[in-house]
């Protein structure tokens, strides 16, 4: 019996709930059934309408979607650019499956680290969005941060910085100065100067970052631990041990009350602060914290039998 519209429709539709649900978290089935649904889909879409039509362009992303989501980028590449270009060519270069497509394929060449292929692609994306809803809205977000990332992963940190700045405006003006993505946006952006070595310009960003968190998730939270270890290292890269050593200090205490003394993280941040008190001259606690740390390192080794 021939294959039928409304059939590829509902393959489709169930292929593309698959690959939702695993973007959202969810409990997904096998992934065998994602696969099955994709190929279909796209075996009928062929069956049925011309080999550039959209639909067919549609099939063919959502078969590269499952590759990419199952780890196989070189399967899921060639699929994907050549969703792109068919859809480019049935419905025009600045449509917003082009955008999709366009978002799909920057994102396979980021997993591959192939940036300087990704870097295009993002920038016409951004275009079309920046058409779409105009030059500050929220939807530009992910593109700005997407190719300056592109550009920090090629030593380009003058490309990148005014990316992060824009998008850090465009959160602070949608959603106020003390809104999480906020916080976010402060943090990249010192980053990006802590691996230039800008320190000075770096602190006042880790600062920002870090009030934003505490105030959003509480003192006692992952993420603070993860602010306060950065600036530490900032100052510890910068010589600035007597101000780094508060911060590993509050840093391990957060470590130690959520993921236990005994872990491998408390054991890397406590090594940090020794580290720390060999250069403030504090030489017995720094022995007391080596001997700590190398006793948890210890018994990670032993309960994983290695």
């Amino acid at each position: 019996m021939a294959a039928s519209e409304h059939e590829w429709e509902k393959l489709i539709q169930r292929a593309g709930k698959f690959l939702e649900e695993s973007s959202a978290g969810l409990a997904v089935p096998p992934t065998d059934l994602v696969f099955e649904s994709a190929k279909k889909a796209l075996q009928v879409a062929e069956e049925l309408f011309p080999p550039d039509h959209p639909s067919v362009g549609k099939s063919l992303r959502t078969l590269a979607e499952a590759y990419y989501r199952d780890g196989q980028f070189d399967k899921a590449e060639p699929l994907q650019t050549r969703a792109l270009e068919i859809t480019e060519k049935a419905l025009g270069p600045d449509h917003p499956d082009v955008a999709i497509g366009l978002m799909g394929l920057a994102d396979l060449y980021k997993m591959q680290g192939k940036y300087a292929l990704a870097v295009p692609l993002c920038v016409r994306l951004l275009a079309i969005w920046e058409k779409l809803y105009g030059p500050d809205n929220p939807e530009l977000v992910k593109s700005l941060d997407d190719l300056a990332e592109f550009y920090v992963q090629q030593g380009k940190y003058e490309l990148a910085e005014p990316l992060y700045r824009r998008s850090l405006a465009i959160m602070e003006a949608s959603f106020g100065a003390g809104h999480r993505e906020v916080g976010l946006r402060l943090s990249k952006l010192a980053g990006l100067y802590d691996v230039q070595g800008m320190y000075a310009e770096a602190e006042p960003f880790h600062k920002r970052a870090l009030a934003i968190k505490e105030s959003t998730v509480g003192r006692v939270h992952p993420t603070v631990a993860a602010s306060l270890n950065n600036r530490a290292e900032m100052y510890d890269t910068n010589g600035q041990y007597a101000m780094a050593e508060p911060l590993y200090r509050r840093a391990l205490a957060i470590w130690e009350e959520i993921i236990g003394p005994d872990h491998v993280d408390v054991a890397e941040c406590i090594e940090k602060l020794a580290a720390v008190c060999r250069r403030v001259d504090k030489q017995s606690e720094a022995e007391e914290l080596e001997k700590q740390a190398a006793s948890i390192r210890a018994k990670r080794q032993a309960a994983s039998g290695s």
